[in-house]
């Protein structure tokens, strides 16, 4: 059946029956096994006979009835469809009910049909306790007029009686409105009469009976009305929490004083207001402690223990997105309060544990014995367990409270540091917190702080390191890299903000900073009739991520007016390997408009070969540190590796650059070997605009091949 058509008639079933008490459509639609069960109804009424007297009861009770608003959804489940509807009525005793009524359809050869309702309890009923008790925690902060509407509809609601009765020592009672009767579950005035006997003792809980007359004469003291709180017995010998709100009446002519009270029924109250709060302190999916609560009784537990030392363990689930992706949110669920149950079965003295969000939980425990490692071990043990075929593997951050001063919000962040250092270290499960890490997230947030700034105030200076022709060691161009000169930090060095300007983001902007200064600096020559090298620009893949880049690019030789042969393009092969399509069709759109494409980090990847055949390359970058071992010396088999790319690469008719070229004798085994371009500290520095123009000029006033003696 149609989703929407199974609302409609959802729709028209149950105002049929709610209006007019007309079940003889729902009635055709029965099948055999039909159930249905209500708010009140403690078990199963099963077979269309049964449940067709169980509606019409349940619409007597309800007697005359209008509906408000309805809204039903419909979801599609193994056996069929299943419409919930939200009903909002109104009655001759309430201006406003609202009921929730699941509606289970079923295929059968006959057609669709209904084998299951339930009346679910009055939603709205608990709502409205809900609203008090917010008011009853936020008590002051609220205004009279929001008060008197939340009283007012509380008054629809919460069962009160009317009671009279003289301060004797049994509390004799003079007078009693139906209500109380009915609170306390009797069948009649006359069998609740025979009950309690008239006393008002009779039915107060032994416990209560002394405070609260103790308390109202307290209050009358002070006034002339009270307020007391008191457990009431009821027929079936359960109490409920009811609240006597009264005043003293004092008859001038016999002399006789009475109590006339409201007695009001808090239990519900009183239990929705336990749920409000355990909601209030508790992750909602798994039952476990949320943030606040977890910060609290955990400062609570390190001031109990002063000579007991606790760590402070952050973990979650490695994938864990990977594992919603591919077995869908539900599974995922499951596995986090798998985990939760786990940890509420921990029976450690002084621990505490929580659900910080998403995949990530929290634990507070001492550290005396292995806890740790039997924690660490449990818990890869309850993934193996775990019904999924998919490896599940967890990551864990611990933090050492050596300072007990610090806020629990504190410890938490340093926990975060270690098991930021095992997600990305990978090979460590369990990453420990040291003050290193401290130090090393303050010198971040330094440098997160100023990069706007900076470059707003061009504190970023373009530095350019030369490359030589190893044939005549003239220089055929340079590299663009950045410096960061700070006014107060001084220079700051380009492997400490590189890498935070990649993961958050801002390399991209930092980079087209460097490309227009390339830009104009390649214009500048131009203007100037001085000699013209192309200069090459780092692109990282980051920038490759932006939609225009191709775009940016364009506009740069555009806007100068220089030909984009001078503007090379260096691509890392990491990039490549993270996203080898994407890079292949942008590195051949911007080849197609003329820009050479260099690329970078040759052979430092795995999928080298594989690149060179894809990739539009125009020239190779090869680093010589890849292959050195840790002392600095060649290997026999390195040279052999670097020979074979380098007569690879002329097979392709590819040139190659090596870079990192440091000592006589790698310029020596490169120039054996047919190495074209060198690049590196044995020739030049990266140097700054100025003294690069002037190596520039004087390399071109020399007729003759540079030796390494006239190296800068």
């Amino acid at each position: 059946m149609d989703q929407s058509k199974t609302v409609a008639l959802t729709k028209q079933l149950l105002r049929d029956y709610y209006e007019f008490g007309n079940i003889v459509d729902l009635r055709r639609l029965f099948t055999d096994d039909v159930v249905a069960f209500g708010i009140k109804s403690e078990s199963y009424k099963k077979g269309p006979k049964a449940v067709e007297h169980f509606l019409r009861q349940m619409h007597r009770a309800m007697e005359a009835c209008r509906i408000n608003k309805m809204s039903c959804v419909a979801k599609v489940v193994d056996d069929g469809v299943t419409v919930r509807a939200n009903v909002v009525y109104s009655t001759n005793e309430r201006m406003r009910n609202m009921q929730q009524v699941l509606v289970m359809f079923r295929e059968t050869p006959v057609g669709w049909m209904i084998c299951g309702l339930h009346f679910q309890r009055d939603v709205r009923h608990e709502l409205t306790y809900q609203m008090v008790s917010s008011q009853m925690l936020n008590r002051g902060e609220v205004g009279d007029g929001s008060m008197d509407e939340v009283m007012d509809m509380v008054s629809s609601y919460v069962n009160c009686a009317y009671v009279q009765y003289r301060p004797d020592t049994q509390l004799p009672m003079d007078y009693f409105s139906d209500e109380l009767w009915r609170m306390l579950g009797y069948g009649s005035g006359g069998e609740f009469s025979a009950s309690f006997q008239g006393y008002l003792e009779h039915i107060v809980h032994e416990q209560d009976l002394g405070p609260s007359r103790d308390e109202i004469r307290r209050q009358l003291f002070k006034g002339d009305s009270y307020q007391v709180e008191y457990r009431l017995r009821r027929h079936d010998g359960t109490y409920i929490w009811c609240m006597e709100c009264g005043r003293y009446v004092l008859d001038k002519e016999t002399g006789a004083g009475t109590f006339n009270a409201v007695v009001t029924n808090l239990s519900p109250l009183k239990q929705t207001h336990a749920s409000f709060l355990y909601n209030l302190r508790h992750d909602r999916l798994t039952n476990l402690f949320n943030k606040k609560t977890f910060c609290r009784q955990t400062a609570e537990i390190i001031a109990d223990h002063p000579d007991t030392e606790f760590e402070i363990m952050r973990f979650n689930i490695a994938r864990f997105k990977v594992i919603n992706d591919l077995f869908g949110e539900e599974t995922g669920d499951k596995l986090l309060k798998y985990v939760a149950h786990f940890l509420k079965s921990i029976r450690l003295d002084a621990c505490v544990y929580g659900r910080l969000y998403a995949d990530n939980f929290i634990l507070c425990y001492p550290t005396k014995g292995e806890v740790r490692q039997h924690l660490i071990h449990s818990l890869q043990m309850l993934a193996e367990s775990f019904a999924l075929d998919y490896r599940i593997d967890f990551y864990f951050g611990v933090y050492t409270i050596k300072d007990t001063t610090l806020s629990v919000t504190t410890m938490l962040d340093r926990a975060a540091m270690g098991l930021a250092r095992a997600a990305h270290n990978g090979l460590v499960v369990c990453g420990e917190y040291d003050d290193d890490m401290r130090e090393c997230i303050v010198n971040e947030q330094v440098i997160v702080n100023n990069m706007k700034s900076s470059l707003r105030r061009d504190e970023f200076l373009v530095y350019l390191q030369p490359k030589y022709e190893l044939k005549t060691e003239r220089i055929v161009g340079a590299e663009a890299l950045v410096r960061w000169l700070h006014p107060q930090l001084g220079f700051i060095s380009p492997a400490r903000f590189i890498p935070i300007f990649e993961q958050n983001g801002f390399i991209y902007q930092l980079d087209k900073y460097v490309w227009e200064k390339t830009c104009q600096l390649l214009k500048d020559d131009i203007d100037h009739g001085r000699p013209v090298l192309p200069i090459s620009i780092n692109v990282s893949r980051i920038d490759l991520y932006s939609p225009n880049i191709v775009r940016v690019f364009e506009s740069l030789v555009d806007r100068y007016e220089i030909p984009p042969k001078l503007l090379e393009l260096e691509l890392t092969e990491s990039a490549y390997v993270e996203n080898p399509q994407q890079i292949i069709e942008i590195a051949k759109e911007l080849q197609a408009k003329g820009f050479p494409i260099l690329m970078d980090d040759f052979g430092s990847g795995y999928s080298s070969l594989n690149m060179l055949k894809d990739m539009p390359v125009d020239i190779l970058k090869i680093d010589l540190k890849f292959l050195s071992d840790k002392q600095g010396e060649d290997h026999g088999r390195g040279g052999n590796i670097m020979t074979s790319v380098v007569r690879m690469a002329k097979w392709l008719d590819v040139p190659v650059i090596a870079e990192g070229v440091e000592t006589q004798a790698q310029v020596d085994f490169l120039r054996t070997i047919g190495c074209e371009c060198v690049q590196g500290f044995f020739y030049s520095k990266p140097v700054p605009i100025e003294v690069y123009e002037d190596l520039v000029a004087k390399d071109h006033q020399l007729m003759e091949p540079r030796s390494g003696n006239n190296r800068a």
